[in-house]
């Protein structure tokens, strides 16, 4: 028996994983309530009175720990000749990959949040682009004058991982009426810097150690907002543009002003990325009359993402597009600017109730 696992776990593995995943699709109430709300939950609950305490990204040891198993035991097995070294190899691969969906991925096969919220599909124009922009620029340069603008990056940071506690408690109120178990307590631990900016990605949830990570080089004012956004994902939001959309109504029910100011900063940039692609002349027209301490921070933004140099961005969003598309973001990686049409399609669902 013994013998048969060691050659056949992987294969075995896999065709569990096709399957669940075969019948997670045809059937996404079924996988809302036996994963999402159920063995996703239990491994988040196991997370929270575990790995959730230690003061730094648990990620430190488990990768150290995994990479040491690994080829410690390629080494060992290696003795036994070429065939036993490509089975051990196709097997810790298939289980590498099949604990990404047991811990975090078969998420994708739950009803999406649009559905749950019950939001149709909203085709913007420029002029709707355009009003947002001219509606939330005088809100933006309220927010900026409110933030002192003597306080240090230091202080900005240290405050804005006072918020993370804040953040998680009305991020849990926001997502338990569309059918979240809130269970649990997800944290979002700050990485070396530099680590994610090279891949000029600001923020990651891993599922290997049900935790989220934020970049340590990320400037402080957009730290509230990616915390938010990948804290969603650790409550089983998979959509990129869904916890794009989750972070801004979070962000923007709380009181603190830097956390406002955080969500309006990446609201704004989605937006005039949008209006760029039809209409230079109006960007920068709309570009000039913001308030002049809000380009400030928008310069020390691409200040800081530029101090760390990017690596292999072609085939960094080759690889990202096509995950995504694999699991049914038919938008790809454009799916986090795909936030301004949800936000729409929202406003338009309440504003008429």
């Amino acid at each position: 028996m013994k013998v048969f696992l060691n050659r056949y776990i992987g294969l075995m593995l896999l065709v569990l994983l096709v399957l669940s995943i075969l019948g997670f699709s045809i059937f996404p109430d079924i996988c809302n309530i036996v994963y999402t709300n159920g063995v996703f939950v239990l491994f988040r609950t196991i997370y929270d009175f575990t790995l959730g305490h230690l003061p730094f990204p648990s990620i430190y040891i488990i990768l150290p720990c995994l990479l040491y198993f690994l080829f410690f035991k390629i080494y060992r097995i290696s003795k036994e000749g070429i065939i036993a070294t490509l089975v051990f190899i196709f097997n810790f691969f298939a289980a590498f990959i099949f604990c990404f969906y047991l811990l975090w991925g078969f998420n994708y096969y739950t009803p999406s949040l649009s559905e749950r919220i019950g939001l149709s599909d909203i085709q913007l124009d420029k002029q709707y682009i355009v009003d947002q922009i001219e509606d939330i620029t005088p809100r933006i340069a309220g927010l900026r004058t409110e933030i002192s603008s003597d306080s240090s990056l230091a202080f900005l940071a240290e405050r804005n991982l006072k918020f993370e506690g804040d953040i998680r408690l009305e991020l849990e109120s926001v997502i338990e009426q569309y059918g979240y178990s809130t269970q649990g307590r997800v944290r979002v631990k700050i990485l070396l810097s530099g680590v994610l900016l090279r891949f000029r990605t600001s923020g990651i949830y891993i599922p290997y150690v049900l935790e989220g990570h934020l970049d340590g080089g990320l400037h402080p004012l957009q730290w509230p907002f990616t915390m938010t956004h990948e804290m969603a994902h650790g409550y089983g939001v998979t959509d990129e543009r869904e916890c794009n959309f989750i972070a801004y109504l979070v962000c923007m029910r709380l009181p603190q002003k830097e956390v406002q100011y955080s969500a309006y900063v990446a609201y704004w940039r989605y937006l005039m990325s949008a209006l760029k692609k039809v209409d230079r002349d109006k960007f920068t027209e709309l570009y000039n009359k913001m308030n002049p301490l809000f380009i400030t921070d928008l310069n020390a933004i691409y200040a800081y993402v530029d101090r760390y140099p990017e690596w292999m961005p072609t085939a960094r969003d080759k690889i990202y597009d096509n995950y995504l598309k694999a699991h049914g973001v038919n938008d790809g990686i454009v799916s986090y600017n795909k936030m301004i049409e949800m936000i729409a399609a929202y406003n338009e669902k309440f504003e008429k109730n």
